[in-house]
């Protein structure tokens, strides 16, 4: 598609892509919230969740920041997976970043 659109445009083209290429795939998938054994009144919407395990979170910045980084690996976190992709089109090539959590303490 090139840059310049929005992500809302991304993340619509990903979904055909997926189906295209006959990935699996979840879209917005919801992600409650636990602090002290509650459930918070507010959760994260994974972008993607691709092959049932890897969140995919698409976004349109001029350059992915720790900030961005945080908020996929908060989601892997709260949805116990343990990959995720950090996918950027702000730019002429695309811009991702895999993400592995490494839940053995190690």
């Amino acid at each position: 598609m090139g840059c310049g659109f929005q992500e809302s445009a991304y993340q619509s083209a990903f979904a055909v892509e997926c189906r295209f290429q006959r990935i699996p795939f979840e879209r917005e998938v919801k992600y409650e919230i636990q602090y002290r054994n509650e459930t918070l009144d507010c959760c994260y919407r994974a972008d993607f969740v691709c092959f049932g395990q890897v969140i995919v979170k698409l976004k349109v910045v001029e350059m992915l920041t720790d900030k961005h980084r945080s908020q996929i690996i908060n989601y892997l976190k709260v949805s116990g997976l343990k990959r995720g992709v950090l996918m950027n089109f702000a730019n002429e090539r695309l811009e991702y970043e895999r993400i592995v959590l490494d839940y053995s303490g190690s």
